[in-house]
């Protein structure tokens, strides 16, 4: 318990000296009402919500040091009994999240294609089953419908049937504590353990700090305008048109390719000899990686250039924005509020201050995205995420 003190100290000096906050007032806040519920009250399901970029690493860090120094030796987890965990299955994630995490913590912090042999060596350790034990699940939304990781993960821990869902008991049987963070609780708030009731499912919100810069600042700011096909011609002319007009210098583009739709590569590499003239084009998926792509974007590049993404950049994935002139997410034939703010939109809400605004025609990044899922997702935020999302509703746990 020392040790981790010691580096929680170490770890505030640090951001202090550079200005900044390992865990600023809006997330302890968020923490200490989650670590209440967990330890205290013997809540065995927390959900933590909160809008992209808000700062739900900071609230859950903030977590496993609370919970790992408890003063009660009975309620405090020991680091043995923390996993930090996610559905997706992100390299990316796992190194983000290692690094915001203390020393002590990331031999914790587990890829999603580790989960499963993690479960069976530690049922097979010798620690006691009523050990108190504490997983928290970030994008807790990804792979958690029965049979998937997350469900399987967790069954495996609290010894129960992995074919059926979790129920209460499960986990208070086990001493399993979880804490569920998403920024799309649509489909948590929404799934069977919404009717566990508060004795076992407690929902904590983070509050947006001061700083913080989300959808609504988007719309405010006129970054946010919708998305259609890119076989249309006249739409292709204006998505050319704002990303030749609207920057006063080289920008990085960035277009979401999706399955079954005409290839964005092909199709703005045969621009390059007309309307795209000296312009550079990048694919970037699980075929063709741009080797060191955040190193890459933290640099204004020497043209301006597209690249073109594929099944990356979602949930969690945070970007340095600095260079970056527009995005695209393509439409969809259903509005799925939850995969779109956990698109390309997403990862750039921040606690950062706007770049560009009101500078001649430099400006922060422009977001082209569905028509009508912002709308719903601010109504979301209006409603404390109590709305329906139209969105998936099953997860891994089942109705008490």
């Amino acid at each position: 318990m020392e040790t981790i003190q010691q580096q929680a100290i170490q770890a505030r000096h640090d951001a202090n000296e550079k200005g900044e906050e390992i865990v600023y007032p809006n997330q302890k806040a968020a923490a200490d009402k989650a670590t209440q519920y967990l330890l205290m009250d013997g809540t065995p399901l927390v959900n933590l919500i909160a809008q992209p970029g808000v700062g739900k690493t900071g609230t859950f860090l903030e977590v496993t040091i609370q919970a790992t120094t408890h003063p009660d030796p009975a309620r405090r987890i020991h680091v043995e009994d923390l996993f930090l965990i996610t559905g997706m299955s992100d390299s990316d994630w796992f190194k983000q999240t290692s690094e915001r995490m203390l020393p002590v913590f990331r031999p914790r912090v587990f890829h999603r294609n580790r989960l499963m042999d993690e479960a069976t060596h530690y049922a097979g350790s010798g620690r006691s089953r009523w050990a108190p034990k504490l997983v928290i699940i970030d994008e807790s939304h990804i792979a958690s419908k029965p049979g998937m990781t997350i469900h399987s993960f967790l069954a495996t821990l609290a010894g129960s049937d992995p074919a059926s869902p979790l129920l209460p008991h499960h986990l208070t049987s086990a001493n399993i504590r979880v804490l569920a963070v998403s920024a799309t609780p649509g489909a948590v708030l929404r799934s069977p353990m919404a009717d566990w009731g508060k004795t076992y499912h407690r929902v904590v919100t983070i509050k947006p700090g001061k700083s913080y810069h989300g959808v609504a600042h988007m719309v405010r700011d006129k970054r946010l305008f919708k998305t259609d096909s890119l076989d249309d011609t006249a739409y292709l002319r204006k998505v050319l048109h704002i990303m030749k007009a609207s920057f006063g210098e080289n920008r990085y583009h960035i277009f979401r390719q999706t399955t079954g739709c005409r290839d964005l590569y092909n199709q703005f590499t045969s621009l390059t000899s007309t309307d795209l003239m000296g312009w550079d084009i990048l694919r970037h998926d699980a075929e063709e990686r741009v080797e060191s792509m955040d190193t890459m974007l933290r640099t204004q590049p020497k043209n301006h250039t597209i690249i073109i993404i594929k099944g990356f950049w979602r949930a969690s994935k945070r970007l340095c924005q600095d260079w970056i002139g527009l995005t695209y997410d393509p439409p969809t034939t259903r509005l799925n509020v939850s995969a779109v703010i956990q698109g390309l939109v997403g990862r750039f809400c921040d606690n950062s201050k706007p770049r560009w605004l009101g500078v001649d025609t430099i400006r922060d990044p422009v977001h082209l995205v569905p028509s009508g899922a912002v709308r719903k997702y601010l109504q979301w935020i209006r409603s404390g995420f109590k709305e329906d999302d139209g969105g998936i509703r099953k997860s891994c746990f089942g109705t008490a």
